[in-house]
């Protein structure tokens, strides 16, 4: 937690420390001055600078510093300008421009011109990583936005991929009564695989389906009742350690139709969880708890 120069105070300003840029990577230009119960800034030469009419005031990192006014922050740049409007119960430094922040209880983002660039309607909200894009919790399940606040990846997830262990299957799963050896993982008590691993598989049965990858639209399309082409690489094994899992964000498409599917990228492959995919074309899916067998059934409906 950063220090705010009001200390019953403190507990106002949110600061999500994990993700905050150091607090030596700027020199502070201005240093906070207190007259009276108000707050203001001077600079190096003890001139004021910053008017001595916040309630409270954080010190200034990259440019901008946090000042309290009636019970809510913003923040004010070196020149003394409001560049946010003091409207928020929290706010978080800035970090390559954007400040993960709350209001009504609810998180969003705001940038240094003082723009929502994502709408508070969340529950929590992380700061944007290297892709551009931030976890973000909403109505309990979480997922990622951009710098848009368009929605990146689905909140439809328990915990983050930062906190999934993908384990490799090791249980027993048979075709239609064909024991075959997927390459499969299990991430938070569910079973994951390649979506060509079981259009292969199920392949010239009642269940069909083929995969065709739009390159333009970064989709995948998955048409039901038509043959699969297999692209040779199907069922093989994913080669030593796991290198990375993180969410997915591909985009998958069923007749015309966007579908929302729990998937993991895993050392760059994506595995989609099984139970979504046999819902998504009706095949019956079971499990023998006596001898780890999970059975796909195309001749079967899926049922819960």
């Amino acid at each position: 937690m950063k220090k705010i120069f009001k200390k019953k105070l403190a507990t106002s300003l949110i600061i999500a420390t994990s993700f905050l840029i150091s607090a030596s990577a700027f020199a502070a230009s201005l240093t906070p001055l207190n007259k009276g119960d108000k707050w203001g800034f001077i600079d190096s030469t003890g001139k004021q600078v910053i008017a001595t009419k916040y309630d409270g005031v954080a010190n200034f990192e990259g440019g901008f510093a946090p000042v309290l006014l009636g019970g809510l922050w913003g923040f004010v740049n070196e020149m003394g300008q409001e560049v946010v409007t003091p409207k928020y119960t929290g706010v978080s430094y800035f970090k390559d421009g954007f400040s993960p922040s709350t209001k009504a209880n609810k998180w969003g983002v705001v940038n240094t011109k003082g723009v929502e660039v994502v709408p508070f309607v969340y529950d929590e909200i992380y700061y944007f990583d290297k892709t551009g894009k931030a976890y973000a919790k909403k109505e309990g399940k979480w997922g990622k936005v951009d710098k848009t606040g368009a929605t990146k990846v689905p909140h439809i997830y328990d915990t983050l991929d930062v906190n999934a262990n993908a384990v490799v299957n090791r249980a027993k799963v048979m075709v239609d009564g064909i024991e075959i050896a997927f390459d499969a993982y299990n991430i938070n008590d569910n079973t994951y695989f390649k979506l060509r691993d079981l259009a292969q598989v199920m392949n010239g049965s009642k269940k069909q389906f083929e995969v065709v990858w739009n390159n333009q639209n970064q989709t995948m399309n998955l048409i039901p009742n038509k043959a699969y082409t297999s692209i040779g690489t199907e069922l093989e094994k994913n080669v030593g350690n796991i290198k990375t899992l993180r969410f997915s964000e591909a985009i998958v498409n069923k007749d015309g139709q966007n579908v929302t599917l729990k998937s993991y990228n895993i050392s760059e492959n994506n595995y989609f969880m099984l139970r979504d995919v046999a819902k998504l074309f009706d095949v019956g899916v079971t499990w023998n708890n006596n001898t780890k067998t999970i059975g796909l059934n195309t001749n079967a409906g899926y049922t819960e």
